[in-house]
Order: structure tokens, then C-alpha cells, then sequence
């Protein structure tokens, strides 16, 4: 069967290209074709091969409207030649917001969001591109995604107060927030995520596959689906689709309810009617299942210019069984996205996950290690920036609702790290330790962030000896330094500060952004 001539599905009226890179334009189309691509004043052919097409452009000035035209032209059937034109076309700055539920997480349900969407009038600067939240090839189902979602064909949306109030709230403050900081430059956010998916969803088979240590996840998959009954497995994922159905029915206008009730008010509202999941049976069909999301979202995105990528995850691998692996996960992810890319310095810009106490666990400390796992690959890997949140985190809730913080953080690491902008990005930096006798000393990065000093006690820090028994120690900052020490242990070998799933806290800079959590031993997960 002949391929119909098309673009790639993120090709759209109002597409937001990336400026002063090079720029691939691909689709479909008959065999053999020759496809023309122009865009102010540029031009680029290809011939299509095995159904697909792929062009490069030369980096564009930022700038805009344009129209951008596609042209196939089959000298063997002129049946076949078709023009596509593709209107209000901006270049600019575009990022992709990967990770799972707090990247998806809409102003609608974020602290202030209904506010802020209604000031956002008036961007034709900012653009929007909700990948479909597909978990299988070609997949129209239902979701829900804090309101009820379709996965339809997408378009890139204008900035308004209705297209904001339903896109990532932190997509959305992050571009008003760099278009600000950038004198203007559009600016479009590709939004590329689904809630409660774990970070080997959005790998490859062949990267699983291909890697020792992360083999067995993909190994396990097929060994849980290889005695699968397809024919029941399809029933119940059909039971599963019409309950979906139900939910997002049962569950109403949540737009109109948040609006009517306020953020708190559905708060509330959403404590005495708390969602009920249908049962959804896993299997070839499920958004959790390795590799899936990798085939059927993101692979619809790659290549597409981008400069960065704004990645919120690790909650779902935040369990004893998983987050030990968690570094060298993210570490294969980052490798697996820049292939895609053929970018080898994409940057990624880390969220590093805030304080939560999750019931099953509430004094455990999973989310302490996937937190060390992003913060040794943002300091191992280069172009890898830590977005440190520690103080946005709610204790019994896993979706803070202050999405504007991590934001402006967000906003500030790329403005220093990718930009080369002259501002502060980063909490303190720890040095150290030197332990003397009783006391435990801790110094910060003379280069970095300096800490905002006071005389108060410092919570959050714990020391041990020998023993490996960590005991909740006395800290001050002396000197310039933190001195920690506990009439428990007289000599003291280790030492955390910030260490747990919902832990204490007490060091920020002068900037008010928080030193990361820190550990001086490599003990085992307890």
C-alpha cells in the first residue's frame, strides 16, 4: 500500500521551530517521491525512502509568523503530488516537559493557576503541544490526567486563558517565564509526559535490552505477559475502557468545580469523593509497561529541535525495589534521549523530587535515594542541571499544588546553564566533611551559593559512629560552617542532612533556594 503524503504528527499550524539549530522536517510519502521543503527563504529536498522522508534545515532566526510549505512531486504519478502549507509558523526557544503526573499536573489544579491562566491573554508568543497520551500504536482511549483527557490528534494551541488553564502548570510558568528573560522570544513547550509511569517506560527495548542491569526489567515484563490469554486480557481491557468512560462522566465539569468551589474548596471536595481507579490489567496495553511510552510518544517527537528538556520523575521508582537502580536508569534514559535527538549536550534540566511521605512508608527513605540519584547525575553527567524542590512537597499529598517555585527554578537553571545568563540558580553546595572528635564539620563551595546564616538551631541533620546508628544531631552554623554533633555518638563517621522520604530541612541561600539533601556514607537501603 502506497504511503499518503504527510508530515510528522507535531507539524502543525502554529508550530514553534527552534532557533540557531539546525531544524529536521520528516513524514510520509509515496515511494520515490522527491519532497521540497521551504521556509523563509530556505529550501531542502529529500526522496522518499521505504515510506519516509526526512529533510534538514539550516538554523533559522528567531522570528515570525511564516509559512512553511511541503511539496511531494512523484514523477512516476501525478496523482500523487500533493502541497501542504503550514501557517503562523514562530521561531524560537522550545523545550520539552517530560516525567509523569506533576509535570502533567494543569494550572487548573496548581496553586494560583486560575489566576495566572487569566492574565495569559494576549501571548501569541507562547505556544502549546500536548503530545497524545497514547499507551499503545494508534490508541484513541480515555484518561484521566487530573480532568478527564481523550488521546486525539493534537495541534499546537496559542496562549490563552482557556488553552493555559488546561496545560502543565509548570510548562506554562516556565515559558511566560523564559520569554521574559529572553526579550520576547516565542516560546513553545512540548508537553510529553503521563502520570504514574516509572522512567524505564520511556527507554527503548533495544537501550533495556541492551544494558545488563537494566535487561531484567524488560525480562520480567515479557516473562509476567508470556502465558497471557489475549482474548481475556482484550475483554478486560475493554472493561477497563468503558469504566474509564464512567469515571470521567461520574466525575463532572471539574473546571466548573474548581472555578465555583476555589483550589482549596476541591481540595476538600476531592477528600470526600477520592477517585477510584478502575482495575486496569497489564499487560500489552498499559502506559507502565517498559519501553511502551518510548515507541508510541516520544518516538512521535524525536527529532523535533528542541533546546532542552525539562524532566519531573522518579516518584514511580521512588520503592526499595527500584529506586538503587534509579541512577543508572536516568543516566541510560538521558544517553537514549540525546540518540533520539542526535544531540550528545541536550540539556536536561532535573527536578529533583520534593518532600513527600507516602502512606505505605511515611519514615522510609526510597525517595532519598532517587533524589541522590539525581543529584550524582547532575553533577556526573555534563549539561545536567539539579532543580532542587525539597521545600515544594506536601506531606500527604504527592501532587504539591505549588507548581510556580519549581517553575521559576526550572526558569533560572536554564537561564544559567543553557543561556549563559549571570544569575543565581543554585542552593548552597556542600563540602566536606571534616570530623573532629565529637563534632562533625561541614563547609559549603566557596564558588556557589552562600548560605543564608542565623544562630537558630538547624534541623534536619542526622550523625552516627561505628555503629551505623544515625541519631537526630544538634547543628549551628560556626564560621561559616555547620557543626554537627550528638551527645549520643562520641565519634561520629557519617553524617545526612535532609535525609528521608519527608524529611527536615533547614538550609537555604541567600537566594532562598535550598542546598540539595546530602549523605556522607553509602549504607544500604533500609
Amino acid at each position: 500500500m502506497t504511503a499518503s503524503f504527510a508530515l510528522a504528527p507535531l507539524f502543525t499550524d502554529g508550530m514553534v521551530l527552534q532557533r540557531q539549530k539546525p531544524v529536521t522536517i520528516w513524514g510520509n510519502g509515496p515511494e520515490g517521491a522527491r519532497v521540497t521543503v521551504e521556509i523563509h527563504g530556505q529550501s531542502a529536498s529529500a526522496v522518499v525512502s521505504g515510506g519516509r522522508w526526512s529533510v534538514l534545515l539550516e538554523p533559522l532566526p528567531e522570528g515570525g509568523p511564516y509559512e512553511l510549505t511541503a511539496k511531494c512531486r512523484d514523477g512516476s504519478d501525478a496523482r500523487r503530488n500533493a502541497d501542504l502549507r503550514f501557517a503562523d509558523v514562530l521561531v524560537g526557544e522550545v523545550w520539552l516537559a517530560g516525567g509523569q503526573s506533576n509535570m502533567v499536573q494543569p494550572l487548573l489544579v496548581a496553586q494560583g493557576g486560575v489566576e495566572t491562566a487569566a492574565l495569559l491573554a494576549n501571548r501569541p508568543g507562547i505556544r502549546f503541544f500536548t503530545v497524545p497520551r497514547r499507551p499503545f500504536p494508534d490508541a484513541r482511549v480515555p484518561g484521566w490526567d487530573f480532568i478527564g483527557t481523550f488521546s486525539v490528534d493534537a495541534n499546537w494551541l496559542v496562549c490563552d486563558p482557556e488553552t493555559a488553564l488546561r496545560f502543565s502548570a509548570i510548562g506554562a510558568h516556565f515559558a511566560e517565564l523564559l520569554r521574559l528573560a529572553l526579550d520576547g522570544v516565542p516560546v513553545g513547550i512540548v508537553s510529553c509526559n503521563w502520570g504514574g509511569t516509572p522512567a524505564e517506560a520511556w527507554m527503548g527495548e533495544r537501550h533495556l535490552a541492551g544494558d545488563p542491569l537494566l535487561k531484567p526489567l524488560l525480562d520480567e515484563y515479557r516473562e509476567r505477559i508470556a502465558g497471557l490469554d489475549l482474548e481475556v486480557y482484550e475483554r478486560e481491557h475493554d472493561r477497563y475502557i468503558r469504566d474509564m468512560f464512567r469515571l470521567i462522566e461520574e466525575r463532572g465539569d471539574i473546571e466548573r468545580r474548581v472555578k465555583e468551589l476555589g483550589l482549596q474548596g476541591y481540595r476538600d471536595w476531592i477528600a470526600d469523593h477520592p477517585l477510584i481507579w478502575p482495575d486496569q490489567p497489564f499487560g500489552p496495553k498499559h502506559p507502565e509497561r517498559p519501553c511502551g511510552l518510548y515507541h508510541t510518544m516520544l518516538e512521535t517527537v524525536a527529532p523535533y529541535a528542541i533546546r532542552g528538556v525539562l524532566w519531573y520523575q522518579g516518584e514511580s521508582n521512588a520503592h526499595p525495589g527500584k529506586a538503587p537502580l534509579y541512577r543508572h536508569l536516568l543516566v541510560a534514559l538521558i544517553g537514549a534521549w540525546r540518540e533520539a535527538w542526535q544531540d550528545p549536550d541536550l540539556p536536561f534540566l532535573i527536578v529533583q523530587l520534593a518532600g513527600f511521605a507516602p502512606a505505605d512508608a511515611p519514615h522510609g527513605d526510597a525517595w532519598s535515594l532517587v533524589r541522590e540519584a539525581q543529584s550524582d547525575v547532575a553533577r556526573e553527567v555534563p549539561h545536567v542541571s539539579l532543580v532542587v524542590t525539597l521545600d515544594c512537597g506536601e506531606q500527604r499529598d504527592i501532587h504539591p499544588i505549588d507548581k510556580r517555585t519549581v517553575a521559576e527554578r526550572l526558569a533560572l537553571a536554564a537561564r544559567a546553564d543553557v543561556y549563559g545568563q549571570p544569575v543565581r540558580a543554585s542552593g548552597p553546595a556542600w563540602l566536606g566533611p571534616a570530623f573532629e572528635g565529637d563534632t562533625a564539620r561541614l563547609g559549603f563551595d566557596p564558588g556557589g551559593e552562600p548560605p543564608a546564616e542565623s544562630d537558630d538551631p538547624l534541623a534536619g541533620f542526622e550523625i552516627c559512629g561505628d555503629d551505623r546508628r544515625f541519631v537526630p544531631a544538634e547543628a549551628r552554623f560556626r564560621e561559616g560552617a555547620v557543626q554537627v554533633r550528638s551527645p549520643e555518638v562520641g565519634r561520629p563517621v557519617a553524617v545526612r542532612y535532609a535525609w528521608g522520604n519527608w524529611p527536615a530541612y533547614s538550609i537555604f541561600g541567600r537566594n532562598g533556594i535550598p542546598a540539595p539533601p546530602f549523605r556522607t556514607d553509602r549504607y544500604g537501603l533500609q
